[in-house]
């Protein structure tokens, strides 16, 4: 990964990175249910078709804001400075998230990337370095500290979710339930893989795919027997058009917008990669969804603009280790946090704009902090130029 890197280096960038690609070609899920800020809803689904059809008529005119971060990757470093955060043995991670946190509570809905297994007792967790696939598993208070920054939900679809296996998934949706955090990922019961939100009155169904669920077992379309609904949100199986299958169930069921979270790409590298390429067109133009929020690439990638929909291909890292002190690039500390306004006329007609606010993982504290032109310039004028890309998205940095 890096070039001149130590054995002991090369392990740690083997563990911080996750240690693989991750393209692909669609995925697919179903549904969960829960509220945006201060509000509660019901179901969802999954089926579908191509184009037309845009959000349902409701005869409401609505503009709401979604807010969307990067990977929260919690890696040994991060972990460690979360138990000294902590009093009595427990860890602390809300000092990390204090400085973003007026950003996300701005927002009518707050949507978070959560690449990693929650612990409920906070054993088994990721606190030393593999040579081998990396095991993510990380302390319950992730959660606590998530939620008091302004989440409303996460998606949990990603190359760590089965790290802690069956015990683990169920565990993180514990730990996100107790803390009022809506999942949107793999789960047992179809009902439960999308969350659902009340929005200012609308519907917001979020869907969530990946290119596979765990780096541990080597072949990333292989699904345990134990766990065979696992295949519903793994893009690679599921197809586009299973994608766009459960967009159009979402709308069906009642859905006014439709956001797809998808874990793709390659990782260390704002090129984006074929599927990225392709998924990304064929959903935004198939009428069904509303608003892609990428991420796995641990560095921000480009936005675009398709059919008048956003898709931002990666919002790079909201926190983890990465970073040149462990064989990675600049960029790996740099995040961005978007944010879509969705408007929708009483006709029915719908409009989008989208802002961001680049972020860096302070490696002091790993604390998230908002960057501009006079505060840490060199990150931020990286971000501005990943979401400039190649011109084609008219997304501007947040006045």
């Amino acid at each position: 990964m890096r070039r001149h890197a130590t054995l002991a280096a090369l392990a740690a960038s083997c563990l911080l990175a996750g240690c693989s690609l991750g393209s692909g070609e669609s995925g697919g899920s179903a549904s969960t249910t829960g509220g945006g800020k201060g509000s509660s809803s019901s179901s969802s689904g999954a089926g579908g078709t191509t184009s037309e059809a845009g959000p349902k008529v409701t005869g409401k005119p609505v503009t709401l804001t979604i807010a969307a971060s990067g990977d929260i990757l919690p890696h040994p470093g991060v972990l460690s400075t979360a138990r000294a955060n902590g009093t009595g043995g427990k860890y602390d991670f809300n000092p990390m998230f204090a400085q973003v946190a007026p950003i996300l509570k701005k927002a009518d809905l707050a949507i978070c990337q959560l690449e990693t297994p929650l612990s409920s007792n906070d054993t088994n967790l990721s606190l030393r370095v593999a040579a081998t696939a990396p095991i993510i598993n990380s302390p319950h208070t992730v959660a606590d500290a998530v939620k008091n920054a302004g989440f409303d939900g996460c998606s949990t679809a990603n190359n760590h979710t089965y790290d802690a296996k069956e015990t683990g998934i169920q565990q993180t949706r514990n730990e996100m339930d107790r803390v009022g955090l809506k999942a949107s990922g793999p789960a047992p019961d179809p009902k439960d893989q999308t969350a659902v939100y009340d929005v200012k009155g609308v519907k917001v169904a979020q869907l969530s795919y990946s290119f596979t669920l765990s780096n541990a077992i080597g072949d990333q379309v292989f699904v345990p027997a134990a766990v065979p609904w696992m295949k519903d949100n793994m893009y690679e199986l599921r197809g586009v058009e299973g994608l766009k299958a459960d967009a159009k169930r979402a709308r069906d069921a009642g859905a006014d917008f439709v956001v797809v979270s998808i874990h793709w790409g390659i990782e260390q590298t704002r090129q984006l990669s074929p599927d990225q390429l392709r998924i990304a067109p064929a959903l935004l133009n198939s009428g069904m969804v509303d608003y892609i929020i990428g991420n796995h690439p641990h560095v921000v990638q480009q936005c675009a603009k398709i059919n008048g929909r956003y898709v931002v291909y990666s919002n790079g890292n909201m926190l983890s280790q990465q970073g040149p002190s462990v064989g990675f690039a600049p960029m790996a500390q740099d995040g961005v946090l978007t944010t879509v306004t969705l408007s929708r006329d009483k006709d029915g007609k719908t409009s989008q704009k989208l802002t961001y606010n680049p972020t860096y993982v302070d490696h002091n504290g790993y604390v998230i902090t908002p960057v501009s032109q006079t505060k840490n310039p060199a990150s931020y004028q990286r971000t501005v130029e990943a979401m400039r890309g190649d011109g084609s998205c008219d997304a501007t940095p947040a006045g």
